[in-house]
């Protein structure tokens, strides 16, 4: 008995199936949207300034580049000066400290490319 009851209700459901997709295709093409061409307009609120884009290419020093471009863009931001600050120089610095505990730590820390850990 139960099984029977369970053979009726999958034909219904795929009935009902079939049926949605007859007739769901042709409700939805009589709601077609209309395109409307409009042209956007975009208005600037804030418009901060910005230093040039640096190439960074293969370099292991991404973290350089980005920090670099956060305070540039703060010194911009707070109306100061814009200056480029050097990548190079900041990942000098960086890598003489790892150096410097990588000494200290009598070889207890990594000396590979990339950013400082």
């Amino acid at each position: 008995m139960k099984r029977s009851k369970w053979i009726i209700v999958v034909v219904l459901a795929l009935c009902l199936g079939a049926l949605s997709v007859k007739y769901g295709q042709k409700i939805l093409n009589k709601n077609k949207y209309k395109r409307i061409k409009t042209e956007y307009v975009f208005t600037d609120l804030i418009n901060l300034g910005c230093t040039s884009v640096k190439q960074q290419g293969a370099t292991n020093t991404c973290w350089s580049y980005t920090g670099n471009s956060f305070l540039e863009s703060e010194m911009i931001r707070m109306g100061k000066e814009p200056v480029e600050i050097s990548q190079v120089f900041t990942a000098r610095q960086a890598y003489l400290d790892k150096a410097h505990n990588y000494v200290r730590l009598h070889g207890g820390l990594t000396m590979g490319k990339g950013a400082i850990t």
